[in-house]
């Protein structure tokens, strides 16, 4: 089963400085990659990069 087109796949790895999110397409290309500080600015910032939630798997 194919996933639908607007589907976004989101994955964080997660250390203790930094945080990097990655955000693939559904077909597992990269859309964007950016590490964050681990503070509440770099929280907040790597909310801001979230897609509409009802996207994002």
């Amino acid at each position: 089963m194919t996933p639908p087109m607007e589907t976004i796949y989101a994955g964080v790895d997660t250390h203790t400085d930094t945080h990097t999110l990655a955000l693939l397409d559904w077909r597992g290309r990269p859309l964007a990659t950016r590490t964050f500080p681990t503070d509440a600015a770099g929280y907040e910032a790597l909310a801001g990069m979230l897609p509409d939630p009802s996207r994002v798997v």
